[in-house]
C-alpha cells in the first residue's frame, strides 16, 4: 500500500466515521464499523483502478484483447531499443563532432522515451509512430551518412547530401523531444487527477 492510497483510505474512513457518529448519531461501534468499511472500500477501489490501468493496453472497453498480446508489445519495445543502439553505434563512427553530438542527444531522448514506456506501457499506443516509423528512418539516414562520409571523396552532390542530413538531425531531435513531452504530459495529467481527488477529499473532511 503506498502513501497516497493509505492517506485517501484514512481520510474517507474518517469522514464516514464522523458522518455516522456525529451527524447521524449512530453508536460508536456502528460508526467505527462503517468507517472501517469505507477505509477498506477505498483501498479496494484504488487497487482495482491501478490494475485496470496496467492492463488497459491489452484490453478494450469490453475487456477483450484488441489484437496485440503482451509478447508482441515486448517485441515492439525490444525492436525499438535495438534501433537506438544501431543509431548510437553508427554515431560513434562519425568524425564531425557537431553531428556526433546531435546523434548522442537523439539517442539520449529516445532512451528516456523507452524508460517512460516501460514505466507506463499503456502509452505504447501513443508512441506507435515513433516506434514503427521515426526510429527506423532515423537509423537508415544516419547509416547512410556514415557510408557517405567514409568514402573519403569530395563532390558537390555528396556534400549536399551530408549537409541535408546534418540539418535534418535538428528536426529529428525536435520530433523526439515532442514525443517525450507528449508522454510526460500524460503523466502530469494523471498526477493532476490524483491531486484534485486528494484536495476534494480533504475539503470534504474539513482539513
Amino acid at each position: 500500500m503506498d502513501k497516497i492510497s493509505g492517506l485517501l483510505s484514512g481520510i474517507v474512513g474518517g469522514a464516514v466515521f464522523v458522518g455516522f457518529y456525529l451527524v447521524l448519531r449512530a453508536s460508536l461501534i456502528t460508526a467505527l464499523v462503517f468507517g472501517l468499511m469505507g477505509c477498506i472500500g477505498t483501498l479496494l477501489l484504488v487497487s482495482k483502478k491501478r490494475e485496470t490501468s496496467s492492463s488497459s493496453l491489452l484490453n478494450g472497453p469490453g475487456g477483450e484483447l484488441e489484437g496485440k498480446d503482451t509478447k508482441s508489445l515486448l517485441d515492439t519495445l525490444a525492436s525499438g531499443e535495438k534501433r537506438v543502439k544501431e543509431i548510437s553505434s553508427a554515431g560513434q563512427k562519425i568524425k564531425n563532432q557537431k553531428v556526433k553530438a546531435q546523434i548522442e542527444d537523439i539517442c539520449s531522448i529516445a532512451e528516456k522515451i523507452f524508460a517512460n514506456l516501460k514505466k507506463d506501457p499503456q502509452d505504447i499506443k501513443r508512441a506507435h509512430k515513433f516506434l514503427s516509423y521515426y526510429l527506423e528512418v532515423t537509423s537508415k539516414i544516419i547509416t547512410k551518412y556514415v557510408e557517405l562520409s567514409d568514402q573519403g571523396l569530395k563532390s558537390g552532390e555528396i556534400e549536399r547530401s551530408l549537409n541535408k542530413i546534418d540539418q535534418l538531425l535538428s528536426n529529428i531531435k525536435s520530433t523526439f523531444e515532442k514525443q517525450l513531452l507528449n508522454l510526460l504530459d500524460d503523466d502530469i495529467l494523471d498526477l493532476d487527477t490524483e491531486i484534485t481527488l486528494l484536495e476534494k477529499t480533504m475539503k470534504l473532511e474539513g482539513l
